[in-house]
């Protein structure tokens, strides 16, 4: 599923976050921890939740928690001064803040074809005239050969054995 994130687009199946500042894999954790957060727009989500549902009752300290939401903030570009995505509830856990909505599937397209640079227009170009050249010199029927004088060439036969010297 794709999720819209404020001006992100995340993707859960391939765990990219794709945003203005480039495409960024998120670790698995911390993916699982985004589409969770995705899921649950707006809601209090304390951390007894987060570790059953992310981290599947797993015993793992706070800290655990505390350095995938830090990857997630890095992630988004969220910073310590005034939070736009993922707020910290004192004593309770989290809660995402961003704008969040389900991206219709049917309407994500492929990304448009990229026009092609000068440079792979030239070696696109060299790679063709080469092509035509190599064609054009195999097809095109070879130039019989000037006789030269005194030079006689006999044509390829089989000899018998008591025809051949023996010792070579």
């Amino acid at each position: 599923m794709r999720w819209r994130i404020a001006e992100f687009e995340f993707d859960e199946n391939t765990r990219q976050l794709f945003g203005a500042g480039g495409d960024v894999v998120l670790e698995p954790k911390a993916a699982a921890l985004l589409s969770y957060f995705c899921q649950h727009p707006g809601r209090d989500i304390d951390r007894d939740e987060l570790l059953q549902a992310v981290w599947y009752g797993q015993t793992v300290s706070d800290n655990s928690i505390n350095r995938v939401v830090v990857l997630l903030r890095k992630a988004l570009g969220d910073d310590d001064k005034s939070r736009r995505y993922i707020a910290t509830i004192p004593k309770l856990g989290y809660r995402m803040i961003a704008d969040v909505a389900p991206v219709d599937e049917s309407v994500v397209q492929a990304a448009p074809p990229r026009a092609l640079g000068v440079a792979q227009l030239l070696i696109i170009a060299l790679f063709v005239g080469v092509f035509v050249a190599l064609y054009w010199s195999a097809t095109r029927a070879p130039e019989p050969a000037e006789p030269v004088a005194g030079l006689a060439i006999a044509p390829l036969s089989r000899l018998a054995v008591s025809q051949t010297d023996g010792d070579l």
